[in-house]
Formats: structure tokens, sequence, C-alpha cells
């Protein structure tokens, strides 16, 4: 049943990777190219190997292809220390000039959250308006409970280390699968 639940996760959050407050608005809350590199905005490759011993913050973007008038686009705010991720914030925005398709992507993001509920240190809200769908999620790797997260989402293809630990490399390795382009600051 998890491998089930993991593979549909991984699909639906595939999808919306790939296809990427007004009036009418609705909320509901919710409690990489090249392996080992990560994109700055100016297109330069830095190996991630550089980051193991440094803390920081990356902010990272990626827009996807959508079908129609829909346009996904990404934002991800990674807080890092010695190769470890500590936070991560992704905010999630389809967009659509005509609304079409969005009730589906709204549909997805609250059955996602679904099995977040009750996660401590998993905060994710929805907006939904006429012309777009936002999930803002907020991952406290830090404090988060792994073994529930892990019940969640299973460890195959995840970027939780032998220690029970986000890694930094791991989640640069599945971004950069993505065209994530990331920019690096310290702290």
């Amino acid at each position: 049943m998890k491998k089930i639940l993991s593979s549909l996760l991984v699909l639906v959050l595939g999808l919306i990777l790939v296809t990427g407050c007004e009036k009418g608005e609705k909320k509901v809350q919710n409690t990489n190219s090249t392996p080992n590199t990560t994109t700055n905005s100016n297109g330069k490759i830095t190996s991630s190997k550089n980051l193991v011993n440094s803390s920081g913050i990356l902010t990272c973007t990626r827009e996807g292809v959508g079908e129609g008038d829909i346009l996904p686009t990404f934002s991800y705010v990674v807080t890092y220390r010695d190769g470890e991720l500590l936070t991560l914030r992704a905010i999630e925005k389809v967009s659509s000039e005509s609304g079409t398709g969005l009730d589906s992507y709204y549909n997805a993001y609250k059955n996602i959250n679904s099995k977040y509920d009750g996660l401590d240190y998993y905060n994710s809200v929805i907006t939904k308006t006429d012309t777009f769908v936002t999930r803002d999620t907020t991952i406290d790797y830090e404090h988060i409970d792994i073994d529930k997260l892990m019940e969640i989402e299973g460890r195959e293809d995840n970027i939780i280390d032998d220690n029970n630990k986000a890694s930094l490399d791991k989640w640069l390795t599945f971004a950069n699968k993505f065209g994530t382009k990331c920019d690096e600051s310290g702290v």
C-alpha cells in the first residue's frame, strides 16, 4: 500500500513539476540536469560538494510546460548547513488565464496535503482563484519527525539519508533533473 501511495505521490508531484488574494479565493490549510551540481542564476554550475562544509540559503526557480494556457512556475528557498537541508519552502503556482484545468491541480494538491495531516513541522497552504492555484509548503527537516515522514513518503527515492537527515546533495540531484536553477547566498 505504501508503495502504491508513494508511486501515486511521485506521479502527481512529477506531473505538477513537469506541467507545472483575489476575488473568489479559496484556501485550504494543512498543519536537476547534472547530478551533484546546482546552477546559479548566472548559469554558473557549482558542485554541491562546495556546499558540504558551509551554511547558506539557496533560492531556486523553475518553469514547467503545461497544456493549453496552463503555466506552472516553481520557486524554492532552501536553508542548509554542512550538507544537511534544514528547511525547504516550495511555492508551486499553476496559472491559467482561462481557469481551465485549475480544479484538477487544486484537488491534486488537496489530496497530497491530506497525507501529511497532523505531521508537525510540515505546513502547506493551497490558494485558488479564478486564474491560478498556489501551493506554499514549508518543511522543517531539522524538527520534523523523520520516521513519520518516511511512513508517508517511503524511503525509496527520498532525500533522507542513512542518518535520518535531509541531504542537500540528494535534493539538488532531484531538483536538477527538472531543470531547477539555484542562486547561492551565505548566512
